[in-house]
């Protein structure tokens, strides 16, 4: 087949034309190929073979080599011009260099740009030209440059607005490099106007749109706990199924996690007066540098962070008190005085009663499994246990406590206030004669720790149900030692319901029967030095794609997400760089460090190279 490289289709006029003719040619009644374009495709082989052996297009296109051999030595006509050009190209390149970097350095460091004056020389003119001015003390391209320049104007933003942003991550697999690697790219911000379901839903398909994104293409989605996102019959995650069954769904772990702690911590009222106790002694310590130390020179380790805001109280409840005895005595303000007071005596409000220092353990061995168990099941495994057997153990050692605090280690009983409810005029009032009457001991295991635990559990197994189910959907492949031993009537009904599950109408990710042959030959076939998902990808893929299915299946199990981490260091970016100063910031503006500038210095200093050159 001829290669005839001279020959172009245009997209815009449907039509063919010759290269070298089209800008070569003198003739005003050439052919269509070197004027208007030749689109009469049966008659094509013909017209080409005629056209190719013109005298015309032999001299056209000897002028076309001709042309590209100058180029290529530097002989133009224009070689002067084209190095002047060069010179001024690489000038602006320069600038914008040592201008972005200044940007960068203060953006970095949330600093502000402007200043009361907007000239160079001129005193209180900001960071911004403040740091040129100190750049062109010792560099010949910027003190070039602000002999050229006459001023700078730069932008101001208004005070702060109270707007919701949305942060779109993209996690995929990328299998471009020699290793395959999960990737999360961050988008943009949305500004949301409708927090609905439908409306932030609405919001995540047009930029889908925006960013030529296929909504089919998606395999799994995963937000926050928010009602809005994770809603069963109108979420976002719900209406996205609807397009898209295959794209599933996981709740963010961590968000599930900390709503499961919020849902036991507020299941009881002793439970909620417990914390208010917790958050009084640390407002109390933070509340000044005096009190602070204080609790230094007493307390060891002391901090506000999670369960270690607990383990301090909980191992070092006596030396609390004591400092707090100090407070009491020795502080000048009266409201220091009397909150230390409170905190250190009252049998209700204080850390000087048998139920704070109880709820205390417990509450600390809650804490600890949630941070020391990786898993879901084996949490669940240890709230089962801890149901049964943990009560006396937490009342033995807060009973040590209280022994060394030479406090009672007795349930005090507390009279409860009678509730009056609203009865009809026809209603009988209610009988107690037939309720039970529980002991104090027995009123707090009930009340408070069975129904923590009880609230614990329901918690756990309600936040994580959609885990459970993509485990069972994905969790044979998720788990070498498991696949390697499966048998093969389970491994069948497992590809099975993974083929099912990766179903819409007629099309599907996989074939669950070549899935299971390939599986298979898989496990017997894959080195044992493999433990871990991304090393089972990446032997896939030297294999050259012999496991078609089994690549697929991997690729969509590493896409679905696990956490939404990756948005919210986003957000805490984006309220370092929003501040009061610059509310109004727009997203172009925000996107300094994501901004590809190479080829923004390229284009914007060969402009200006020619207009310099040639307004000269």
């Amino acid at each position: 087949m001829q290669d005839r490289h001279w020959l172009i289709y245009s997209k815009i006029k449907y039509q063919i034309f010759c290269f070298c003719c089209k800008l070569f040619t003198r003739d005003k009644n050439s052919n269509q190929l070197a004027t208007t374009g030749y689109s009469d495709w049966r008659n094509i082989s013909k017209m080409l073979r005629e056209h190719e052996k013109s005298h015309k297009h032999i001299i056209c296109m000897t002028s076309w080599m001709e042309l590209e051999v100058r180029l290529q030595k530097n002989l133009t006509i224009d070689k002067y011009v084209q190095e002047e050009i060069n010179k001024e190209k690489s000038y602006w390149r320069d600038v914008l260099l040592r201008i972005i970097a200044v940007v960068k350095g203060l953006a970095k460091n949330n600093i502000a740009f402007h200043g009361l004056k907007n000239k160079i020389g001129q005193d209180g003119n900001g960071n911004f030209l403040g740091m040129i001015e100190v750049i062109v003390d010792f560099d010949l391209v910027m003190i070039e440059h602000v002999r050229r320049i006459e001023k700078v104007i730069l932008d101001c933003t208004p005070d702060i607005s109270y707007r919701e942003h949305m942060s779109l991550i993209i996690r995929c697999v990328d299998i471009s490099e020699i290793s395959p690697k999960i990737e999360e790219f961050f988008m943009t911000f949305l500004v949301v106007n409708h927090k609905t379901g439908e409306g932030l839903f609405n919001t995540l398909q047009d930029v889908l749109v925006d960013l030529d994104l296929s909504i089919d293409d998606i395999r799994g989605q995963g937000y926050d706990n928010g009602s809005n996102m994770r809603g069963k019959h109108k979420g976002v995650q719900k209406r996205l199924l609807d397009i898209n069954p295959r794209a599933a769904y996981t709740p963010c772990g961590c968000h599930s996690l900390n709503l499961a702690l919020s849902d036991i911590a507020s299941s009881s009222e002793t439970t909620i007066l417990f914390f208010g106790i917790f958050q009084r002694i640390y407002c109390l310590l933070f509340s000044s540098t005096n009190n602070a130390e204080v609790f230094r020179d007493i307390v060891n380790g002391i901090t506000e962070s999670r369960v270690n805001s607990v383990k301090a109280i909980r191992y070092q409840t006596p030396q609390i008190r004591e400092a707090l005895f100090y407070l009491e005595d020795n502080s000048d303000n009266p409201k220091t005085r009397s909150e230390a007071e409170s905190l250190a005596m009252s049998d209700i409000h204080g850390i000087g009663n048998f139920e704070f220092l109880f709820g205390m353990v417990i509450w600390y061995e809650l804490l600890f499994a949630v941070i020391a168990i990786s898993q879901v099941q084996g949490l669940v495994s240890f709230l089962k246990i801890f149901r049964e057997t943990g009560f006396q153990e937490a009342k033995k050692e807060a009973e040590r406590i209280a022994i060394d605090m030479k406090i009672n280690h007795g349930f005090s009983v507390k009279p409860k206030r009678a509730s009056r409810k609203k009865r009809h005029h026809d209603e009988e009032p209610e009988n107690h004669e037939g309720s039970v009457i529980l002991t104090a001991k027995e009123h707090f295991r009930v009340d408070y720790f069975i129904k923590i635990l009880d609230q614990s559990l329901v918690s756990l197994e309600t936040k994580f149900d959609q885990l459970q189910n993509n485990e069972k959907t994905f969790g044979f492949l998720f788990d070498l030692q498991k696949l390697k031993s499966a048998k093969d009537d389970s491994l069948m009904t497992s590809c099975a319901n993974l083929e099912a599950y990766l179903k819409y109408g007629v099309h599907s990710d996989i074939d669950g029967n070549d899935l299971f042959m390939e599986l298979k030959l898989l496990k017997n076939v894959l080195p044992k030095e493999i433990n871990k998902q991304l090393e089972v990808l990446d032997f896939l893929k030297k294999m050259e794609r012999c496991y078609p299915n089994t690549w697929i299946a991997y690729r969509i199990m590493m896409t679905i997400p696990v956490s939404v981490a990756t948005a919210g260091k986003r957000f805490s970016k984006l309220k370092l760089i929003k501040s009061y100063l610059r509310s109004s910031m727009s997203q172009e503006r925000a996107m300094i460090k994501e901004l590809d500038y190479t080829y923004l210095i390229d284009e914007f200093a060969s402009k200006t190279a020619r207009r310099a050159i040639f307004q000269n």
